[in-house]
Parts: structure tokens; sequence; C-alpha cells
């Protein structure tokens, strides 16, 4: 794992998460029904992959945004689990354009 600054981490978690772009032209039903279920199930091994597929920027001490690992090996408090919410936010914002 690249090795995250334990200070971002800590004073400015939403600040890091909110810096991650998505690309939601790969999002279908299907897509949807797959992360809805992972959240439901703590399936955090399938949101992983999910990220993997549609993020396109992230904080580069993270990692290749197109690797699964990448999001297995981040903190689960606050980081892991603030990146589920700015997906469900970020996806509610581009269904409003």
């Amino acid at each position: 794992m690249s090795d995250i600054s334990n200070m971002t981490i800590s004073v400015m978690p939403d600040l890091v998460v909110r810096s991650v772009k998505f690309n939601f032209s790969k999002v279908t039903a299907k897509f949807m029904t797959q992360f809805f279920k992972a959240n439901k199930d703590n399936d955090y091994a399938t949101m992983a992959a999910i990220f993997a597929s549609v993020v396109t920027e992230c904080p580069p001490a993270w990692g290749d945004p197109t690797k699964e690992d990448t999001y297995l090996e981040l903190p689960f408090f606050p980081v892991f689990r603030d990146l589920i919410s700015h997906f469900a936010t970020s996806l509610q914002a581009e269904a409003k354009n």
C-alpha cells in the first residue's frame, strides 16, 4: 500500500475523499444493483472492485485508482466509509445534471 499521511487522513478526511473523481458513464442499473447490494451486505471487496471500475482520480498517496487494493487498504474509518458516501452524493448530483 502507498504511504498515506496519517495527518492528512485524521485532520482532513472529508477534503481528501471529496477530491476523488468518478466516471459515471460506466454506471448502469446492474452496476447500481451491485453497489447497493454490496453496501447492504457490508461487502467491501465488491465495493472496492466497483470503485476501481469508476474512479478516475484519487489522491496520489492512495495508489492506482484502477486497482481494487487501492481501496481495500484505506482506513475504513473515516476514509473508506466517507468514500461510499461521496460516491452516492456525487451520483445524485450527476443525476440532476
